[in-house]
């Protein structure tokens, strides 16, 4: 399970690590996947969801494979090509701009390329360049030949395209981006893990009911999940093990860890609950003490023609780490050879330029807490 990229929608991504212990190990593991083996552990009454979710995301892969080779045959096609990429990213995916913007031909045009970019499952890919052209025939759905990395949540992708069209679809009334926003929000509803997170990647009733009680289970999972040291709670992991719920890293360079970029996204999804629990407020509390803790102040993450540096700055920040030591909150850094290290620069070049190594978004995370804080203030919570 991951919780990156933003849990803009439907309380997507629930956090799942629930852990208390330090992480020891200076190389990052290997995360173990979701499989039938791994399933075979779990207590007997666990087992079938778990098996149907594997079923489900196996019917769908296949499926995903034979529309494209049914696409690639009738257009006499021997090799797929790739999409135009973007880097990092959507490019063309504007989720801020006036209404008034997503009815101008530029927007229409991308709204028009998003469509046939979705996936036969309902998802799309991420970090390509939405504003060149419309798919065409033998074109991926995204920069993966071997069919392991295309649906996904990884970069916001997914969310911000059922965003965008939401948008194109309340401004211009057209019912095309509408069925693309269902069909989008069916993949949504299956590739939620039974437990209540999502995967990073997928596969492995767009009803008012249906999403509610989505909701209730990413909640209870990000409740589950919020890492407690020394009896006090604290942020978010950035990935976690679907089956134990415990802290997993991600790609070599993303070690277990605090996490300070999604738990503030996590934070302020607990903050916009209409009727938060007493459980709720304690989470937010204990996620924003936290923050208060090891907010750095008086720096910034500069880009130079040297390269990315951590730079001393009067009256910057607050910043924080992207990833921090549990137990100590000391910030950690990863590289491409899974070594894992205090001193950002001890990390490469490429590593230390290429990743968001430190964030802020956690400074309009509490900004926004004290003013919800008081409206809960009759309700009782504690670390």
């Amino acid at each position: 399970m991951i919780f990156k990229h933003r849990i803009r929608l439907l309380g997507l991504f629930a956090a799942i690590c629930g852990a208390v212990a330090i992480a020891q190990s200076h190389t990052v593991e290997v995360a173990e996947p979701l499989t039938y083996e791994r399933l075979s552990a779990l207590p007997a009454d666990q087992q079938p969801v778990w098996k149907d979710y594997l079923d489900r995301s196996n019917r769908l892969l296949q499926a995903d494979k034979d529309s494209f080779e049914k696409e690639l045959k009738a257009a006499h096609i021997n090799e797929p090509t790739l999409p135009p990429s973007a880097g990092n990213g959507n490019t063309g995916i504007h989720l801020n701009r006036p209404d008034a913007w997503y009815a101008t031909p530029e927007a229409v045009q991308i709204a028009e390329n998003i469509l046939t970019y979705q996936m036969p499952n309902g998802g799309w890919s991420k970090n390509m360049d939405l504003t060149k052209h419309p798919r065409q025939p033998g074109e991926l759905y995204g920069h993966d030949y071997h069919w392991s990395y295309l649906a996904t949540f990884d970069n916001d992708a997914t969310i911000d395209h059922l965003r965008f069209l939401a948008k194109s679809a309340r401004v211009n009334n057209r019912e095309e981006y509408r069925a693309a926003f269902l069909k989008g929000l069916g993949y949504v509803f299956a590739a939620q893990y039974p437990n209540g997170g999502w995967p990073q990647v997928f596969p492995l009733m767009g009803t008012r009911d249906k999403l509610s009680e989505s909701i209730a289970k990413a909640v209870d999972c990000i409740l589950a999940a919020q890492i407690v040291v020394k009896g006090k709670r604290t942020g978010w992991c950035q990935q976690y093990d679907p089956l134990t719920l415990k802290p997993a890293p991600g790609r070599n360079y993303e070690m277990i860890a605090i996490s300070g970029g999604e738990s503030a996204d996590i934070m302020e999804f607990l903050m916009s609950i209409a009727t938060p629990s007493t459980d709720v407020i304690a989470a937010v509390d204990g996620a924003a003490a936290w923050f208060q803790q090891t907010a750095l102040n008086d720096f910034e993450w500069k880009r130079s023609s040297e390269g990315c540096r951590l730079v001393a700055t009067k009256g910057a920040g607050p910043i924080w780490a992207r990833y921090y030591e549990i137990g100590t909150n000391r910030p950690l850094f990863g590289d491409r050879d899974k070594s894992i290290h205090y001193d950002i620069n001890e990390i490469s070049p490429e590593r230390r330029n290429g990743y968001r190594w430190y964030v802020g978004v956690a400074k309009r995370s509490l900004a926004g807490y004290e003013d919800w804080r008081k409206r809960f203030s009759k309700k009782t919570s504690g670390n």
